[in-house]
């Protein structure tokens, strides 16, 4: 099958068939991932943007034959209300619970990290500049099944693969560039991402969905990836701290 380029969002191999240009950007991508980025920012309060230079669009062209094309305009495309998703997509009591993580400011947060280090928890308290994203840590299984929980509990619905797929693939493009860097400096160290650039990747691929929380979803996957732990493992350490505190509240009251 004909290639014309990689899609920014699927970063795989664009069709012939299947490529679709934004209109008035042009930047190209697979028509399907175009049409499954548009459905998932119509469920959220900003506009549909290029997923590349953040242009805002509202059509699409596609099925280019020469000088023939069609145009896909996003008004004809479905669109859910927060009500309707929350009702077709319910969160399980770990998303309901790793949701709240996000209601919280970043630096409580961090205070609970460090009060993880105080009361003897395997979570330690960690600088993000200080610690590396590997190609080895991002592959675990786990890693993925925890991100695609983490953005269903975000964003209320199911259909995330592709946003992960996406956030997964910027993060190993990273990685890839960091070894081509070091192998240009003749630094023979093995390819990893400091913690800091990898949470700036992840938040940079939020900024269409929920820009808010961008910083803190890449805290807390960079916090995922590096522990090494399944995900049960990560949510005992994550939570005990809140259910300690809660029980001693309780026996004060």
């Amino acid at each position: 099958m004909e290639s014309i380029g990689t899609c920014p969002i699927c970063l795989t191999d664009i069709s012939a068939a299947d490529e679709a240009f934004i209109e008035p950007c042009l930047h190209h991508f697979c028509f399907r991932c175009l049409q499954a980025w548009v459905r998932t920012q119509q469920n959220q309060a900003s506009p549909v943007t290029c997923p590349v230079c953040k242009t805002p669009f509202n059509s699409i062209i596609y099925d280019c034959h020469d000088v023939a094309y069609r145009v896909w305009s996003i008004d004809d495309a479905p669109t859910s209300t927060g009500k309707h998703l929350d009702n077709r997509f319910g969160l399980t009591s770990e998303q309901r619970r790793r949701r709240s993580r996000y209601s919280a400011p970043c630096n409580q947060v961090e205070e609970e990290q460090v009060s993880a280090v105080e009361k003897g928890n395997t979570l330690e308290s960690r600088h993000f500049e200080e610690v590396f994203v590997t190609l080895k840590a991002l592959s675990r299984p786990a890693v993925a099944q925890w991100l695609i929980r983490e953005l269903q509990a975000l964003l209320l619905q199911e259909d995330v693969d592709l946003l992960a797929h996406h956030i997964v693939g910027n993060l190993k493009h990273g990685i890839e560039a960091s070894v081509l860097e070091k192998k240009r400096l003749k630094k023979l160290r093995p390819g990893r991402l400091e913690g800091d650039k990898a949470v700036e990747v992840v938040a940079a691929a939020m900024v269409p969905y929920f820009p808010e929380y961008g910083k803190k979803l890449g805290q807390e996957f960079v916090e995922f990836i590096i522990s090494g732990l399944n995900i049960d493992a990560h949510d005992a350490v994550v939570f005990r701290i809140k259910e300690e505190e809660a029980e001693e509240e309780e026996g004060i009251g």
